[in-house]
């Protein structure tokens, strides 16, 4: 029969075992609503990613510091990252820990000290390097504070967005599809037979266009050479009666119109360079004369003076020939 001392130990054993497991199902990834620490010791595990998805997983961790020394020991296993401490009030950095996946566990711990008391920030980002799953644990001594137990208030959610059926990865790779449920028909329902609108035998004679009614219904309607009856004695008398056809080629109707008295085209306007020409004169005697009518443009270009005709053609000629150049 196990002694009283025995039963204590393992009584707070479990109560340890509990305040862990609590502490580690309570992490929280956002930087606003991060999770308190309640205990001297806490810890965690990171599931490992799918291969291509170099995320790192994020803890936060809240707690307070009195003044003096805060002792911060560090155990991980198959874990690389780092494991940082801020003022919670400005995010000012106080200490760092570089962790690297081993074969084994690894230990590491630093010492910060308060010189007032204040609330800090401790942050956990890393991930597993290999398909097994990374965990961390961490103990506080000295001046730590733990938080007292209350609820948390929960970060905002994003909403699901519409199911299509295809499942995906954190990579984007497609892992399942699901086919969806096709919808069944609903049966159209006909109504009975005795719902049916039924057509009176008799129904009310209509007003004619003059506003007259018509002849008496029992009197018998007489029967004309130009009409036909329809639907017999089945329902109401409804006549179809035969109008001659109309004639395709309607009259011609005289046009009233006159046509406008015709204008003389304007005469166009003389052409301002009839009876100009330009006169070319050679130094040896030669004397050329072409009408401007005929020239596009002429210009003085590296040397020569080059004519540009309508007729496409191009007339050059030395400088250091030219006499003189005339428009007349």
């Amino acid at each position: 029969m196990p002694s009283l001392s025995s039963l204590k130990i393992i009584f707070h054993s479990l109560f340890a075992v509990l305040i862990v497991c609590a502490s580690v199902g309570a992490q929280s990834s956002d930087q606003n609503f991060p999770s308190a620490v309640t205990d001297s010791e806490i810890g965690s595990t990171i599931k490992a990613r799918d291969i291509g998805d170099a995320r790192l997983t994020t803890h936060y961790w809240v707690f307070e510091g009195a003044q003096g020394d805060i002792f911060i020991n560090v155990v991980t296993r198959n874990f690389s990252g780092d494991i940082d401490v801020y003022q919670a009030s400005d995010l000012k950095p106080l200490t760092k820990m570089v962790m690297f996946a081993d074969a084994g566990v690894s230990e590491t711990g630093r010492v910060i000290y308060m010189r007032q008391p204040g609330r800090l920030l401790l942050r956990v980002q890393g991930r597993s390097p290999n398909d097994d799953a990374a965990s961390y644990k961490i103990k506080f001594a000295g001046s730590f504070v733990a938080l007292a137990p209350q609820k948390e208030q929960a970060p905002p959610t994003v909403g699901n967005a519409e199911e299509t059926g295809i499942k995906v990865n954190s990579v984007g790779t497609i892992v399942a599809v699901t086919p969806k449920a096709t919808p069944t028909p609903k049966p159209l329902v006909r109504a009975p037979e005795s719902a049916q609108a039924v057509v009176p035998e008799n129904p009310p004679a209509k007003r004619s266009e003059s506003g007259e009614t018509s002849s008496s219904q029992n009197s018998p309607a007489k029967k004309d050479p130009g009409v036909d009856t329809i639907f017999k004695n089945r329902s109401a008398n409804v006549t179809v009666s035969k109008t001659p056809p109309a004639t395709s080629n309607p009259p011609a109707r005289r046009s009233t119109t006159t046509s406008p008295p015709s204008r003389s085209r304007p005469e166009p306007a003389p052409d301002p360079l009839a009876g100009v020409s330009l006169v070319i004169m050679l130094k040896d005697g030669t004397r050329s004369e072409r009408p401007m009518s005929e020239i596009i443009r002429f210009v003085y270009d590296h040397g020569f003076l080059t004519v540009f005709l309508k007729d496409g053609r191009i007339e050059r000629t030395s400088v250091a020939d030219l006499e003189s150049v005339a428009v007349r």
